[in-house]
């Protein structure tokens, strides 16, 4: 049965407005669903494509180092041609509608309620294009992570190259942190993709309301959604599973086999749930005994895995500063943007009154120790007293600043401080009209100083201390403080 035809005969006891909304709706997810699922396979390819660039460089950089070997030479070459790169390339760029029947890739709730609803909407809109884009999208995902794998072990194979040559207690070649980087930076990309892709759209949590008021959706998605399918198929009325999973006994077989042993009656359903109880009062105890254990055999798995990092294989273990840089790597341009406000409070040496400044800003990361960017200043002033109170335009800025970390990654020395360094030009003149907005007498400050920055959820609070150098030559106040926020 269509399923928008089981909506219009649902619509009988709902609002007409439901089957109206689900048909304008309808077409939208399908338009936007294919999008979102080109734009993340095209973003796979080229970032994927982009580190097997960097790898080879990086790669042959690092068989030059043993090239006084013959025989460490060979085998650094075939630590190279392991895994050809190509192979995986082809992979992310085979067709749609072939990587949509590999049906591989990680689970993720968002897409499984996204293709639910484009399935049961399916027989009234074409949704099957959009619906082969989320499938391969989703195996392009899987490709992703098996190639992460074959990355960790070429890791492993340099580091042994590496050991072998004696190199990593005395001197590591550049080329091998640059390609630790790069690595961690395609890792923490692929964790971005995933997060990205579980993040529903407001059109898609809209829609999935509107269906969830529907009783034949929820029962088409008890029976086919992924969930579903990964545990034997759907769920019936009674709660327990419509298709039994194969070499597993059904509570009728092991009933049927007690009548046999004990006869009919209540003793035989008696019994059976005395034993369910003592086998999960067992399963309890063994789960308590085995909590221990496995935290112990964590611990032990650590420690085994920082040994061969940064003991037996010397300093190729993983610094915290190039964690850093790899997700800073990983993010896109707009992820990099820091945007910030800031209240200034100073003393200007003229006849009006106390001054304060609001400023806005927009800073980029260049690295992960250092902030470049530009802002704009609004000064204003209160009043010349309390019992006189009264707002004023006194002034604009214009603000250029660079920020520079003292502190390294995972140093606890001087943690949060930054230098800061400013170029600004500000209109020191109250503006009475507009007229006087065309012709601002513009004065320079330079800024140089200290930032302090806290950290506060997922907001930072700045505290500045900074010299105006220039203050002298513009009858301003020399010492400047400002506190404000960023994110």
């Amino acid at each position: 049965m269509p399923a928008l035809f089981v909506v219009c005969l649902y619509s009988h006891s709902q609002p007409d407005t439901l089957t109206a909304k689900l048909r304008r709706q309808a077409e939208g997810l399908n338009g936007a669903a294919q999008a979102e699922a080109q734009r993340m396979s095209d973003k796979m390819e080229e970032q994927t494509a982009r580190l097997q660039q960097k790898m080879a460089k990086y790669e042959r950089k690092l068989s030059k180092v043993f090239q006084q070997s013959d025989s460490l030479q060979q085998l650094a070459q075939q630590y190279m041609a392991k895994a050809d790169p190509e192979y995986w390339l082809h992979k992310l760029q085979a067709n749609d509608s072939l990587l949509a029947t590999l049906g591989t890739g990680p689970y993720l709730q968002r897409l499984d309620s996204l293709k639910g609803m484009l399935k049961f909407l399916d027989q009234d809109i074409n949704n099957i294009p959009a619906l082969q884009s989320l499938a391969a999208m989703k195996a392009r995902l899987g490709v992703t992570q098996e190639y992460q794998q074959m990355l960790d072990e070429k890791m492993s194979y340099w580091k042994q190259m590496l050991s072998v040559k004696g190199l990593t207690d005395k001197y590591l070649p550049a080329s091998f942190k640059k390609l630790q980087t790069e690595v961690l930076a395609y890792k923490s990309q692929v964790a971005q993709w995933k997060e990205t892709l579980n993040d529903p759209a407001k059109m898609e949590t809209e829609m999935l309301k509107l269906l969830n008021k529907l009783p034949a959706f929820q029962k088409f998605m008890q029976q086919n959604g992924e969930l579903a399918r990964l545990f034997g198929g759907g769920v019936g009325a009674s709660g327990t599973s419509g298709v039994p999973i194969p070499g597993l006994q059904t509570t009728q077989s092991v009933m049927s086999q007690l009548q046999q042993r004990m006869g009919g009656g209540p003793q035989a359903q008696q019994f059976l749930q005395q034993q369910i109880q003592q086998g999960m009062d067992q399963l309890s105890q063994q789960q308590q005994m085995m909590d221990p254990l496995a935290q112990i055999k964590e611990q032990a798995a650590g420690l085994v895995d920082k040994v061969m990092q940064g003991g037996a294989l010397g300093n190729t273990a993983i610094t915290p500063a190039q964690q850093e840089k790899a997700q800073l790597k990983s993010k896109s341009f707009g992820q990099r943007l820091e945007f910030g406000w800031n209240l200034q409070n100073a003393m200007h040496k003229q006849d009006f009154p106390a001054i304060r400044d609001v400023g806005i800003s927009l800073g980029y990361k260049l690295n992960p120790r250092s902030v470049v960017g530009v802002g704009v200043a609004y000064k204003f002033a209160l009043g010349e007293s309390w019992k006189h109170i009264e707002w004023t335009h006194e002034g604009v800025g214009l603000r250029s600043f660079l920020d520079w970390r003292i502190a390294k990654a995972g140093s606890k020395l001087l943690k949060g401080f930054w230098i800061t360094g400013g170029f600004e030009m500000n209109y020191w003149q109250r503006i009475d009209n507009n007229a006087q907005w065309k012709n601002l007498a513009w004065k320079q400050s330079g800024l140089v100083g200290l930032t302090k920055t806290v950290k506060t959820g997922k907001k930072t609070m700045k505290m500045q201390l900074l010299w105006d150098f220039l203050s002298y030559n513009t009858n301003s106040t020399p010492v400047v403080f400002r506190v404000g926020y960023s994110w």
